[in-house]
């Protein structure tokens, strides 16, 4: 546990061991709530994208499992898996597109993105035509670069579409999950409009960003691996594992783990106050070597299940499944459809670290004869 300085010269505790930070991600006395003074935030644009984002995820209990409970059965992992074969058969097309198209192609654009953000459309019931306007405003949202005011009108124009989205269910309704939610939710009063609008922001932004990159990073690493992607592509049977492994080696949510405390609490000695920020960083934890042996190596073979890369205690992330399917399928078929698969550009001029904190704009790749 360490005293680390902020952009904005407030100071916060920094957590890196992997059994740290699972104490205090479970400690009901650590707030989520980017409200609450002394939350703390990396820079303004941090500040920004947390203070315009609604939904459970920067809510304490009892609220945030009210609202969580809505959502637990469309996610569960019986649910999800019904989704696979239109994954399987989504995969399978845009494989086909890169095919067809010859490389290099740009994976991010080709692959990475129009993946999840489909499948999101999917559970909405929006025509795939929605992805791109979706895409673009979570990216911009969510970009760390971007200015504190241009990622605010980013996270109010998605709010805006969401809002709409609602009023139309209300006048057509459907069997899709937002249908259901204004139905037994919203109309029953058992959650306001604004608050569904943060849910629905949360289905939209989990679904799309960190898996956009999760496919794009995952393939530089399986590229930086090839002993691990011959690993997979031999035995697709691991792709349950591997995923695990692939989660806890990129661990692409680094920015969940931020809370507050609300009462003074104990962590290794240390006694966090009443007030006291604390940033949890996900990487650290998935790397601590106490727990994972030789932590920067990929080993597919590995038992990674007790990662954190979804999070832990009760904001763990509501779409792990629907990722692990999504993963599950697109690397096995991946690897087997380009077993030559290679960057189209010199490794030298892609900066690995900094596309893990700020996501992948561009990947390059092609196959076939050098």
């Amino acid at each position: 546990m360490s005293r680390v300085s902020l952009y904005d010269g407030s100071a916060a505790w920094l957590a890196t061991r992997h059994d740290d930070m699972r104490a205090l991600l479970r400690n009901p006395a650590m707030s989520a709530n980017p409200r609450v003074g002394g939350y703390p935030n990396s820079s303004a644009n941090h500040s920004a994208s947390r203070n315009t984002q609604g939904g459970f995820i920067r809510m304490d209990a009892p609220e945030h499992d009210v609202q969580r409970r809505m959502l637990t059965k469309a996610f569960s992992v019986r649910q999800v898996e019904l989704l696979r074969p239109y994954v399987e058969q989504l995969v399978d097309e845009l494989l086909d597109g890169m095919a067809a198209a010859g490389g290099p192609v740009d994976l991010v654009a080709a692959l990475a993105e129009p993946l999840p953000a489909r499948a999101i459309c999917k559970i909405l019931d929006l025509p795939s035509s929605d992805a791109a306007f979706l895409l673009g405003r979570v990216a911009t949202w969510m970009n760390l670069n971007s200015p504190p005011d241009v990622s605010a009108q980013a996270s109010g124009d998605l709010a805006a579409f969401l809002d709409n989205l609602i009023l139309r269910r209300l006048e057509k309704p459907g069997e899709d999950i937002v249908s259901h939610l204004v139905a037994q939710q919203f109309q029953q009063g058992a959650i306001s409009r604004q608050d569904l609008v943060g849910m629905l922001q949360l289905l939209v932004v989990g679904g799309f960003d960190t898996t956009a990159n999760m496919i794009a990073l995952g393939t530089i690493a399986f590229l930086r691996f090839p002993d691990q992607a011959a690993e997979l592509r031999a035995h697709p049977e691991l792709a349950a594992p591997a995923m695990e492994e692939l989660l806890r080696y990129l661990s692409v949510a680094h920015h969940v783990a931020s809370r507050v405390a609300t009462d003074d609490i104990m962590i290794r000695g240390v006694c966090i106050h009443a007030g006291d920020g604390v940033i949890a960083p996900i990487p650290a934890a998935n790397h601590d070597p106490e727990v994972f042996e030789d932590p920067h190596v990929l080993n597919i073979r590995r038992d990674a299940r007790d990662h954190v890369s979804f999070g832990f205690g009760i904001h763990q992330c509501l779409g792990q499944n629907l990722a692990r399917i999504e993963l599950q399928v697109v690397f096995v078929k991946l690897l087997q459809r380009f077993p030559d698969l290679r960057l189209a550009v010199a490794e030298s001029d892609l900066d690995f670290r900094n596309s893990m904190i700020y996501g992948v704009p561009e990947l390059l790749v092609t196959w076939g004869e050098a």
